[in-house]
């Protein structure tokens, strides 16, 4: 027979887990691997998230596991900014990026989104075609501005 967790034995474990049961005493570089990715969308929030994780974190230790490149902060899961460790960066990146594209293609204008090579150009005199003095030029014909 299998045994089974009660409800508060798998909430320990979970925030065992999570490191959020006891602060650890690891490597900002190491923890932030453990979770796979920390929310980064504000830039203070995984200074937070690591404060109330690690044993005797300083905001110093992110900036130099930052500086060292230990760790990124860099458009990830859902296209928003998290930090992960530069080698779980580098070993997801091309899962997550059909669909960063696709979530580029919903923002940007067809011909840009369909298209790998983007130059940015000004649009021609009097065309009125775009708001701004500067236009995507895509490597059809045509501008994105339609």
């Amino acid at each position: 027979m299998t045994d089974v967790l009660s409800r508060r034995a798998l909430n320990r474990a979970t925030l065992a887990r999570q490191l959020l049961l006891e602060r650890a005493r690891t490597s900002v570089a190491d923890a932030v691997e453990r979770l796979l990715a920390l929310q980064a969308q504000q830039p203070s929030s995984p200074f937070l998230a690591l404060w109330n994780r690690l044993a005797g974190f300083g905001a110093d230790d992110l900036r130099t596991a930052l500086d060292k490149r230990e760790v990124v902060r860099a458009t990830y899961v859902r296209a928003t900014l998290h930090l992960l460790s530069a080698r779980d960066y580098l070993a997801f990146r091309a899962l997550v990026e059909p669909s960063l594209v696709a979530a580029a293609a919903g923002v940007t204008p067809s011909p840009v989104a369909s298209s790998t090579t983007v130059r940015w150009t000004s649009p021609p005199s009097g065309s009125g075609c775009c708001a701004s003095s500067r236009a995507p030029v895509t490597g059809h014909s045509g501008t994105a501005c339609a």
